[in-house]
């Protein structure tokens, strides 16, 4: 009995160890002597897209996938000294290059004789291929992109940086021009100290005004004690005032003061205060049109824009989408944890149809909403906002008469609501009346193309 126990204790152990065995991440093979496969668990199967039948006791499955490493494997055996984290480069049965860290470790049999070998594979392709994207990526401080336009802005903000003139950034909304001024500060000799934003048109007058340059007790009804603006916090560095079209012209007399003799003025107080900074302004409006209607101050107009910096619209660096969305991809990646790997070829089309009026911004928040919608590997159309599909869904009209209702064959009628929505599924299942599941089984039953 006792005999019967210890043999079922053996059989369990084996089958635990067997489930540990093709459990684990990493790949693992072992050979005998003569290189022959002996066991081989499912993460290198996975590699090498093979069945375990195929594997055992071929010699040959070695020589195909691990031809590269054949003779530092043989010198392994012969010489019995096991490798530790080799890296080395094979194509895989799709077709994909991976990169791996393989080591050994020499087997003894029952007699503690040294024989075969077990290989332990490390598939570190997603880290090379993340560290070579780091390496090589187009991005400068925070900003991105390879378009012309985007490396002449980095160039410029270069120069920007060295000096201490104020400078205007134009652009439209979600373009980046607060990353804009946060790198000139980041690239200047302030950049140990305080970088201080104000969004000019999140405040009304009384309360931008005490913002900027503080109050005293007693100012105004709330004022019970005194505060220092934005101004002097940022004494010595630099400020950033977005939306700078938006300043009512009592502001703005004060601002030129700054701007001319380096004096700021609590709401209250008459008592002139000193403050260096460097002031970076933006605005998505055309201060030039403003000021020929008198609603901003020529003289501050010209003081603003010593240098002058426009930033591109995303459509006009549209060959910088699919780089912009990858890494907000790998950002909700990072935040949600969802393995979402990227973006589908026909999302991509309908995103490079579309004018981005919101810019990078709105961006953002499309591959936001598309990782909480997303359910698959990959973003579809019908995970991308209702805007992108509208603007996108339809090349031509849609027809008048719903696809359901026409005459001829059914493959036909996908076809065509396939063609009308440009690859949208989920449009094409609304045309023809159906689920998208439907129509997913219908196109795979049919051999639709």
């Amino acid at each position: 009995m006792d005999e019967t126990k210890r043999i079922e204790a053996c059989l369990a152990l084996k089958d635990n160890l067997e489930a540990v065995f093709n459990s684990v991440h990493d790949g693992i093979i072992v050979l005998d002597s003569h290189m022959k496969v002996i066991n081989i668990n499912e993460a290198a199967l996975g590699f090498f897209g093979v069945s375990k039948q195929e594997a055992l006791g071929k010699s040959c499955f070695c020589d195909e996938m691990l031809v590269d490493i054949k003779d530092i494997l043989q010198e392994t055996v012969r010489e019995k000294k096991p490798i530790k984290n080799y890296s080395f480069k094979f194509i895989d049965h799709t077709g994909d290059e991976r990169t791996v860290i393989m080591s050994t470790a020499i087997l003894r049999d029952s007699a503690g004789e040294e024989g075969g070998v077990m290989l332990i594979i490390h598939d570190i392709s997603e880290i090379r291929k993340l560290q070579t994207r780091l390496e090589s990526h187009p991005s400068y401080f925070k900003l991105i992109g390879r378009n012309r336009k985007m490396q002449e802005v980095y160039t410029l903000i270069d120069k920007v940086a060295k000096a201490e003139a104020p400078v205007l950034i134009e652009g439209e909304s979600g373009v980046g021009k607060g990353l804009v001024a946060e790198a000139i500060h980041k690239k200047s000799g302030r950049r140990d100290e305080p970088f201080i934003k104000v969004n000019c048109a999140a405040l009304s007058e009384t309360l931008l005004e005490s913002e900027l340059f503080g109050h005293v007790k007693g100012a105004f009804t709330g004022a019970y004690r005194d505060r220092i603006g934005r101004f002097e916090l940022a004494h010595g560095g630099t400020i950033f005032l977005d939306e700078i079209g938006e300043i009512p012209p009592s502001t703005q007399v004060k601002l030129l003061t700054v701007l001319q003799d380096k004096l700021i003025e609590r709401v209250g107080d008459t008592q002139q205060r000193n403050v260096d900074v460097r002031i970076i302004s933006a605005t998505n409006q055309n201060l030039k049109e403003l000021v020929e209607k008198k609603l901003f101050r020529e003289d501050l107009y010209y003081r603003l824009k010593v240098v002058r910096l426009n930033l591109p619209s995303l459509r006009e660096r549209i060959d910088d989408l699919t780089l912009l969305a990858d890494h907000f991809i790998e950002k909700q990646r990072n935040e949600t944890g969802k393995p979402i790997k990227g973006i589908s070829r026909e999302a991509m089309k309908a995103m490079a149809r579309y004018r981005w009026p919101g810019n990078i911004r709105e961006l953002e928040n499309a591959i936001a909403q598309a990782f909480v919608l997303c359910e698959g590997g990959l973003i579809e159309p019908e995970d991308l906002p209702e805007e992108i599909l509208r603007t996108t869904a339809y090349p031509g009209k849609p027809p008048a008469t719903p696809l359901t209702d026409l005459p001829g064959d059914e493959p036909a009628r996908i076809k065509e609501a396939l063609e009308i929505t440009a690859g949208q599924k989920s449009k094409a299942a609304k045309m023809l009346g159906i689920n998208r599941t439907t129509l997913w089984r219908k196109i795979k039953t049919l051999n639709i193309h």
